[in-house]
């Protein structure tokens, strides 16, 4: 983690992360989730990111609306409950943010765990 003032910062370089933030961040307020290929900005949402390496991550998000954005700042796109972003690498090599649905078949266990216990 880094803290600059109300400006927060989460490093995932790898592994899966479950995030619920409750209230919506102020203003000045700032939380990103950062991989090696992403950044995602939370500002009062749930959801989870999945980095499972160097060269791939996905975010899903169940409430709330996120941006993803590319780490060269090249790209970026808004997502809500329901959606996925994901970086993809095209023939060239270059990266590119796509966006689906998903399904409550494709929530993890240690997911749906979490969701259970705030039910």
């Amino acid at each position: 983690m880094r803290k600059a003032g109300k400006k927060l910062e989460v490093l995932l370089n790898s592994g899966n992360l479950y995030f619920d933030v409750s209230e919506p961040l102020d203003q000045e307020e700032n939380l990103n989730i950062r991989t090696s290929t992403m950044i995602v900005g939370i500002r009062g949402t749930c959801g989870w990111v999945d980095s499972r390496s160097i060269n791939s991550s996905s975010v899903y998000i169940l409430e709330g609306t996120v941006t993803c954005e590319l780490p060269d700042g090249s790209e970026s796109v808004q997502i809500s409950g329901g959606e996925m972003a994901r970086v993809i690498s095209d023939e060239n090599g270059n990266m590119h943010l796509e966006t689906k649905r998903f399904f409550r078949e494709d929530i993890p266990p240690y997911v749906q765990a979490e969701l259970d216990d705030a039910l």
